[in-house]
């Protein structure tokens, strides 16, 4: 076992005993401090060990001492992104606009005692797609900046807006649960907005998806960057399912009652990705010890599988990801919107894309990449008819 690995278990120990006492979890043997501050960045739970007395009592003095100064700077950020976010969702209601808080900003204000509690980097916004509009005329007449779109991405854009202490907030307005067309069919965009449940404790107007929505979107989330990696101040890091996700779980499931397993189940059903969802539930049990039965945990098992979604979620290739969405887009107008999306690649994402030609001169490097794409999407067109 690696010390990553080794570092991992020990600080799930620290998590599941929190609110009660730790007992025997020593500081790993061998394991520098330099890395145990890493793994905590990593998996984002700074604060959760701050707010149990007994985990924090188990950290090294100097990595204590980070994570005591990481906690503060939360604090002072969520009052911040706050004073930044529900004059906004006011005015959103001003207008008309119908937001649904997801991910970080709904778990935040939903599950946790203390919203500094949960670390993200920003808030994500659901909408219609037909108040798109709407919402960025407000987001506009409020300061906020839209940002320059990646590579690829089809139904979400960012806003930034620099507040008076000079932070950046930012703000992700989606039009679709999740951006791939693939994905979209475990959360339906006109299902999940019927199931949305009050989020007061942000706003008084404010809204969020509900709890099995949330727990299918994390799970989706989170098996996506397994793979592909998630970004922590510019570096790339790969590994396990961050410990923060799998303390949202944790909580998801908690907070759950029958009409929400009922949904939870009914979507594994429907969606083919009971098998995931599944994993998702049993991480949870296993390295948070949340109470879980057989009677929630058999009819995902048992759930039939889509293996379209289950390949794609597990695929490292972005260009076998790109013909499955493409064959997955309904309609020519979606198509279409898809090909213009995908048309014009950075010069970074391009040699992402082919590191083996990294050197290549930039036109060659776009020739190669509208070729590797008509190849790809004809291929997949004959397999499929």
């Amino acid at each position: 076992m690696g010390e990553a690995q080794i570092i991992d278990d020990w600080l799930a120990a620290l998590l599941r005993g929190a609110g009660r006492s730790v007992g025997q979890t020593p500081v790993p043997a061998r394991c520098s401090s330099q890395t145990i501050s890493r793994r905590i960045a990593y998996h984002g739970i700074a604060h959760l060990l701050v707010d149990s007395a007994d985990a924090f009592a188990k950290l090294p003095e100097d990595v204590a001492i980070t994570v005591r100064r990481q906690a503060m700077q939360r604090e002072y950020w969520e009052a911040s992104h706050r004073h930044a976010i529900t004059p906004l969702l006011a005015q959103f209601g001003d207008a008309g606009i119908s937001p649904v808080m997801m991910k970080g900003t709904a778990f935040a204000y939903a599950l946790y005692a203390n919203p500094a509690a949960r670390t993200r980097g920003d808030s994500d916004v659901l909408i219609p797609e037909a108040q798109v509009e709407a919402a960025r005329e407000v987001l506009s007449s409020r300061g906020f900046k839209r940002e320059a779109p990646p590579h690829g991405v089809l139904f979400q854009e960012s806003w930034s807006i620099e507040d008076a202490g000079g932070l950046t907030h930012d703000v992700d307005l989606h039009w679709q649960v999740v951006d791939s067309p693939l994905l979209q069919r475990a959360l339906p965009m006109e299902e999940v907005l019927e199931r949305t449940i009050a989020l007061p404790g942000l706003h008084e107007g404010a809204r969020s998806l509900g709890y099995a929505d949330s727990l299918i979107q994390l799970a989706l989330n989170a098996e996506y960057h397994a793979i592909l990696g998630y970004y922590i101040d510019g570096e790339r890091m790969t590994g396990p399912r961050r410990l923060i996700w799998t303390y949202d779980t944790a909580l998801l499931l908690r907070a759950m009652g029958p009409t929400d397993w009922a949904v939870l189940h009914r979507s594994a059903r429907k969606s083919g990705i009971g098998p995931l969802l599944a994993k998702a539930v049993a991480d949870a049990s296993a390295r948070l010890g949340v109470p879980v039965g057989e009677e929630q945990l058999a009819p995902l098992r048992s759930a039939p599988s889509d293996h379209r979604i289950l390949r794609y979620l597990a695929s490292a290739d972005r260009l076998e990801r790109v013909k499955r969405d493409f064959l997955a887009s309904s309609g020519l107008r979606r198509k279409a919107h898809f090909l213009a999306a995908m048309a014009s690649p950075s010069d970074d994402q391009l040699r992402e894309a082919f590191p083996q030609a990294a050197g290549w001169p930039v036109a060659l490097l776009k020739l190669r990449y509208v070729i590797s794409k008509a190849i790809g999407l004809a291929s997949g067109s004959k397999r499929r008819s």
